[in-house]
């Protein structure tokens, strides 16, 4: 009797602990006793077009953003009234801006000194190109007017630009990256 007590206490022993070591596989949850299916439906149904409302406006939500990000554009027009404002006050504009919006005015800023630098060639070649007595007259004034408006712009710009630039440094904002 012993035998077959020791046998038996081994075998659930052996049951027990071959059991334990299997990983069980989780079945569904099986809604609580007693709540009829069609509520247990209609609670999926609600929960599918919460998750399907919450992904809508997930999506209306970075469209959003994308209208965001493009609307931060910076005119010509802008970089070039910056031109009539002191450096002060560029300075205490730039302070106030975020990273997304010194970029775009770097950018800007970029592109007119690009501009205005291509500029420059063609008048400087059109005045070397004047015979002397032209270079006194009027044409010759009008081209070296626009030439030191030129200059005088590029200056402006190039000083305006470091304002933003300098800014963004601080912010640690890696401006190779963007090909400032």
């Amino acid at each position: 009797m012993k035998t077959i007590m020791l046998f038996s206490t081994a075998l659930t022993a052996g049951l027990l602990l071959s059991g334990c070591s299997k990983e069980r596989e989780e079945a569904p949850a099986a809604p609580p006793a007693g709540i009829p299916e069609a509520q247990t439906n209609e609670v999926k149904s609600v929960v599918e077009k919460v998750a399907e409302k919450a992904k809508t406006d997930v999506d209306k939500l970075n469209e959003k953003a994308k209208a965001v990000a493009a609307s931060i554009t910076v005119d010509r027009e802008d970089v070039m009234a910056d031109l009539k404002k002191s450096i002060p006050e560029i300075t205490q504009q730039a302070e106030k801006m975020d990273q997304a919006h010194l970029l775009a005015y770097a950018k800007e800023y970029n592109a007119a000194i690009q501009t205005t630098s291509e500029k420059l060639g063609p008048v400087a070649e059109q005045i070397k190109s004047l015979p002397m007595n032209a270079l006194l007259g009027e044409r010759g004034k009008e081209l070296k007017n626009t030439l030191s408006e030129y200059k005088d712009q590029l200056s402006a710009l190039q000083q305006r630009i470091g304002i933003y630039l300098d800014r963004l440094k601080a912010m640690g904002v890696d401006l190779s990256a963007y090909g400032l």
